[in-house]
């Protein structure tokens, strides 16, 4: 039997991009965790809906997002991108990346 696949660059590849798939997939598990705890903390609760939208959400770019708005928000509309904190004003889509990091965040990654 021809086992030389299993040690071809072409199975390496495979098994990295395996291993990248399964490192994003626990920070999107990791963030979905985290927002409804940061809330929490905050007082601010969420209803069934909210925590599905959270954990069906598998992008862990877009979790993050919540998460840092998460930190300072006080609705949970807020982490979402639909009111700004300080003037309740329209905000752009999640995906514009329009949050700011706070400091020393950035060294948790």
């Amino acid at each position: 039997m021809d086992l030389s696949f299993y040690i071809s660059p072409l199975s390496e590849e495979i098994r990295e991009e395996g291993r990248a798939q399964g490192r994003a997939q626990g920070r999107a598990e990791g963030y979905a965790e985290s927002i409804p705890i940061v809330l929490g903390v905050h007082g601010i609760d969420i209803t069934e809906a909210t925590r599905r939208r959270i954990t069906t959400c598998g992008d862990p770019e877009i979790l993050r997002e919540w998460l840092l708005r998460a930190i300072r928000a006080t609705t949970a509309e807020e982490v979402f991108g639909e009111v700004t904190p300080a003037t309740g004003d329209r905000t752009v889509p999640v995906r514009e990346r329009t949050v700011r990091e706070p400091p020393g965040l950035g060294r948790l990654r």
